[in-house]
């Protein structure tokens, strides 16, 4: 009996992975060249494998047929989000860019809040109630994990051996399993089954999952006291070193909450479901305790620190996530914190409801992160433009391309009303900026210039010291944005005259920045398809040494020894 209820389980498992590799499949023969439709797609990709990866990772049998509709409904929820974030994709990327951020936000988001939502559903399926007791939360959160990972584990070791099935094969000229092994559709439609098989083997050997737990718990006991000495050391440091160096060096935030996950997983894994004494006597569990309450200080110096760059930059969408991160890990530090002070019987034990609350603060953050009301890019978009027209930043240090190539629709809306502003006091300068942001072909990385470069940005060596418009637009149009506009920023372009081809005019030379500088050519109204950036003998001369050689005439051509060989219409040359 038992036998035919694991064949029975595993059917299912195997048939809710060969829906999506079905789905999957077909939305890939559905792809076309319009970014916007592709980006609709994601809607039905999200809705299966949120679906079938909750039927998967809950399933037991037919009995309780209320699973299917709760998880079609929270794959629905999330394959709603799916249909706003792509409704901004534009059919082409001349426009403005930026939109896809979303996309991969929400594709990472839902990772997470299925994650958090799964022991809910799993808790509610086995109980047939809306209870849910802490020790089954966490007894299925853990066990997911290793599931997942070790299922993962498992596809992988067979994909592989596809790929040395196709391989072995190839030896010997048979490429029929190449042909069918390496094509798209077959890893689309064979990998979901894989993994729902990996799923169905391991739910089966709970021991296995139990061991693993085991071990990964007794590690946590002995790396929590190593963090606390860590944290502990760090704050205590503080007073002796001050506060600056933590704000110059852009990296604070991200170490902090670190270090800060690393103290939440730990605990977790120590404290397990309270129902057992702290594994420390009291003269180490007092330090872990005072290392608790030093964790709200350090969420608030990871706030700090990342508002500090908002006030001297302004709102992006990576600085929105931050601050919401650390609000989440800001209210774990104050409930442990909490919970610390109050003491009791089982130690820590007020970290169960404060897991619970948060956990559930996440999810809803993180639908209103894919909805207008928290969208990191309408903020962001909205709180630049606001700094710009209220004079909080210079017209000069304002990232007019950030607006059109980072921030998406919502940023180039604002480009647009900029474009027509009217009644400031720098409405010309704005324009101008809004102008050169348009058009560039994409990002210019330095953030605080975005103009074009001009004529003047350059060191002009020829005779007549003056370079022709139309020469001039033709390296700006054949080099590259960030290229071009280099010559901008360190001034240290160099366009030079030299006879390269032995016939009557002399050609245009140009000569990028940087130490490691390259020479393009123009010739006969054809640029930079070449350049010289090999050196043969001795080092690469430096900028000063090729300025000095150019206004003393001191640079000139010379054959080559040996010639080229045509080979058909192939050339080989030697360097």
């Amino acid at each position: 009996m038992l036998m035919n209820e694991e064949n029975s389980r595993r059917i299912a498992l195997l048939a809710f992975g060969l829906i999506k590799g079905v789905v999957y499949t077909i939305i890939f023969w559905s792809l076309t060249k319009n970014q916007h439709t592709n980006a609709m797609l994601i809607a039905p990709v999200i809705l299966t494998a949120v679906t079938m990866s909750i039927l998967t990772l809950t399933y037991r049998d037919n009995k309780n047929l209320r699973l299917y509709p709760i998880a079609f409904a929270v794959g629905l929820v999330f394959a709603l989000l799916s249909l706003w974030v792509a409704s901004f994709i534009p059919e082409s990327r001349d426009l403005y860019r930026g939109d896809g951020m979303r996309i991969a936000s929400l594709c990472v988001s839902t990772v997470v809040a299925f994650y958090i939502l799964l022991p809910y559903i799993q808790t509610y399926y086995e109980s047939k109630r809306l209870s849910f007791p802490y020790e089954a939360l966490f007894r299925h959160s853990w066990n997911n994990f290793f599931i997942i990972v070790l299922a993962g584990l498992f596809t992988a070791i067979f994909q592989g051996l596809t790929t040395l099935w196709w391989a072995l094969f190839s030896i010997v000229g048979v490429d029929i399993f190449k042909s069918i092994f390496l094509t798209t559709e077959f890893n689309l439609l064979v990998l979901p089954v894989a993994f729902g098989l990996g799923v169905a083997i391991l739910r089966e050997r709970d021991k296995i999952i139990i061991t693993l737990r085991s071990i990964l718990f007794s590690l946590s006991k002995v790396l929590l006291p190593m963090v606390t000495l860590i944290a502990l050391l760090f704050i205590l440091t503080l007073p002796l070193t001050g506060l600056d160096p933590l704000w110059s060096t852009g990296k604070t935030s991200p170490i902090i909450l670190t270090l800060l996950s690393l103290i939440i997983l730990f605990l977790n894994a120590v404290f397990q479901m309270g129902s057992e004494e702290p594994p420390y006597p009291k003269w180490l569990r007092r330090p872990i305790e005072v290392m608790i309450l030093t964790m709200p200080i350090y969420t608030a110096i990871a706030l700090y620190s990342t508002f500090i760059r908002i006030g001297d930059y302004g709102l992006s969408p990576m600085r929105v996530y931050a601050v919401l991160i650390e609000i989440m890990i800001m209210l774990y530090a104050i409930g442990y914190s909490i919970s610390v002070l109050r003491g009791g019987e089982v130690w820590m034990n007020g970290i169960k409801k404060i897991n619970v609350f948060v956990s559930l603060v996440i999810v809803g953050t993180i639908i209103l992160l894919h909805t207008p009301i928290l969208d990191p890019l309408k903020l962001s978009a909205n709180n630049q433009y606001n700094r710009l027209i209220s004079g909080k930043v210079s017209v000069e240090d304002f990232d007019f391309a950030a607006l059109r190539f980072k921030f998406g629709k919502v940023g180039y809306d604002k480009l647009d009303l900029l474009k027509d502003i009217e009644g400031h006091a720098e409405a010309t300068e704005i324009k101008e900026g809004v102008e050169d942001a348009l058009a560039l072909n994409y990002y210019n990385r330095n953030r605080s210039k975005t103009k074009l470069v001009t004529a003047e940005d350059i060191m002009i060596l020829t005779p007549s010291g003056e370079l022709p418009e139309d020469i001039f637009n033709s390296f700006k149009k054949n080099l590259g944005a960030w290229r071009i506009n280099s010559c901008a920023e360190d001034k240290d372009c160099i366009v030079f005259n030299l006879n390269i081809d032995d016939d009557i005019e002399e050609e245009y030379l140009f000569v990028t920045s940087g130490k490691h500088y390259s020479i393009y050519i123009y010739d006969d109204g054809i640029c930079c398809k070449n350049n010289y950036n090999s050196i043969r003998d001795g080092k690469r001369p430096t900028r000063e040494e090729l300025i000095a050689a150019i206004k003393e005439s001191q640079i000139d051509t010379i054959d080559a020894k040996y010639k080229d060989i045509l080979v058909g219409k192939k050339v080989l040359t030697i360097r």
